[in-house]
């Protein structure tokens, strides 16, 4: 299912619910607020993808029955080609290019039902004209049109349910009309049919939304447990690339730094800048005013080098390889010149640091 639209900020306010979601009776079926929104969204994009394609299922199924139309409708078949053919399915192909517009969004489920309906008083209709004893056997056909709004389409659980009870009662509203002459058990068994068929396709009908919406709570809580931890292992990497005390590069990245920089100098041959920079007694301020001072100089001092940066492909590092308190700066593409006034605003900016009295 299509998540992709929801933010990771979104997800993480959806949290909590997606875990009620799941924890939820088989009888509950609709989301709460700003879910059912983004479920609503996600399911209109399916339901116009399964449309097109059961429109032009439904327009071929339902005339292939003109061969049942000719076998037993006989005293009426051409009246029933005529309205299969040049009444319904002309309907239903300017039904399936109104679906392709876009301004047919809100109104996609209600056309549906609409054509739901027409199929069914297409049914209805043959039933009030014909004579034949054959009759009797196309109430069958109000079944399959029910189960194929409810099950194949797949309207949204309320929409079949009101779709389903419009075809019994258009049933019973017309029955007066076609039950003359058949035994009242056939009558009677046949709306019982027909009654428990639509109530068992509205039951499969509200399993497959209630997975649909489960199976949506899944994939959002899938995806947010995957951006959390694609951030955590972001997290991870950068702080693999930091000096835990100064925050500025360590060693590691300043290798892999300067190899693409060297790779880049050697293909451009163009200048690559080091400065290395020491602190002048350091050792004796560490150990008359003890580490954590020592720790606070060095902090200090990575914030004045970072300032002292004019590009933003420049880059301040923390050597371990001399000694522990050696910074190193990258500086590619930069001429020596350019070395020297770095090096002076670095020297400029080191006075008015707090530090204690040396």
């Amino acid at each position: 299912m299509n998540t992709s639209q929801v933010s990771y900020s979104e997800l993480v306010q959806l949290e909590s619910s997606l875990l009620q979601v799941l924890k939820r009776p088989f009888w509950r079926l609709g989301f709460s607020g700003a879910f059912e929104s983004h479920f609503q969204a996600a399911e209109a994009h399916r339901r116009y993808s399964r449309y097109k394609i059961m429109a032009w299922l439904a327009l071929t199924l339902f005339n292939v029955f003109i061969l049942t139309d000719a076998l037993l409708l006989p005293d009426i078949f051409p009246l029933t080609a005529y309205v299969r053919l040049f009444v319904f399915s002309p309907l239903l192909l300017l039904a399936l290019l109104w679906l392709r517009h876009p301004s047919s969004g809100r109104f996609r489920d209600g056309l549906v039902m609409l054509m739901v309906w027409m199929a069914a008083g297409t049914i209805l209709l043959f039933l009030c004209l014909s004579k034949h004893s054959n009759v009797a056997h196309y109430q069958m056909g109000l079944i399959l049109v029910v189960m194929f709004g409810a099950i194949l389409v797949r309207l949204p659980f309320w929409k079949a349910t009101v779709s389903g009870l419009g075809v019994v009662l258009a049933y019973i509203a017309t029955a007066s009309l076609w039950v003359d002459g058949l035994p009242s058990d056939l009558v009677i068994n046949s709306t019982l049919v027909l009654f428990v068929s639509v109530v068992m396709s509205l039951v499969a009908n509200y399993q497959m939304e209630f997975d649909a919406r489960r199976s949506f709570a899944q994939d959002l809580l899938q995806e947010l447990n995957a951006l959390r931890l694609s951030q955590a292992n972001a997290d991870l990497l950068r702080l693999s690339r930091l000096d835990g005390l100064t925050e500025i590069a360590n060693r590691r990245a300043f290798d892999e730094a300067f190899a693409l920089a060297w790779k880049d100098a050697q293909r451009t041959q163009r200048p690559l800048s080091v400065i290395m920079l020491d602190v002048d007694a350091f050792k004796a301020y560490n150990d008359q005013y003890g580490h954590a001072a020592g720790d606070e100089c060095l902090q200090k001092i990575a914030h004045v080098l970072m300032g002292a940066l004019f590009r933003s492909h420049d880059m301040v590092e923390r050597s371990s390889l001399f000694c522990c308190q050696i910074p190193m700066m990258l500086q590619p593409f930069m001429l020596p010149k350019g070395c020297r006034r770095v090096c002076r605003n670095c020297n400029c900016r080191m006075p008015v640091i707090p530090l204690h009295q040396w």
